[in-house]
Order: structure tokens, then sequence, then C-alpha cells
């Protein structure tokens, strides 16, 4: 069976050549964009986690709402 298959790999690359040449293969670059995006986004997901479990500190609430002089 590998011989018939590697005959018919062979004998036929050069059939198998032309097809793939006449083929339209799609430029990388529209490929490549959305893919950059989604990681992009990926990326910016994990980066914005920490501050999502980050415990409030006595300076981070609500400024001005202090009571003054007492």
């Amino acid at each position: 069976m590998w011989a018939a298959l590697g005959a018919v790999v062979y004998f036929g690359w050069p059939i198998i050549e032309a097809i793939i040449i006449v083929l339209p293969i799609p430029d990388p670059n529209g490929l490549k964009q959305p893919i950059v995006n989604f990681c992009a986004k990926f990326s910016a997901l994990f980066r914005s986690l920490p501050a999502a479990f980050k415990t409030p500190n006595k300076n981070d609430g609500m400024q001005g709402t202090e009571i003054q002089g007492y």
C-alpha cells in the first residue's frame, strides 16, 4: 500500500504541483489581520484581570466623602 501511495505521489507530482499552482491561494495579509486583532483583544483581557480582582484600598473609595474636622 505504501509503495502504491509513493508511486502516485512520485509520478503524479507534476500534476499535483500544477493543480496547486492553478488554485487561487488567498493573500496572507487578509488572514493575518483578524488573527492579530483577536490576539490583541485576548491579551487585553488578560492584562485587565488583575485590576478586576484588586481589593479596594482606603484611598480608592469615593473622594470627598470623609468628614473633615472631627
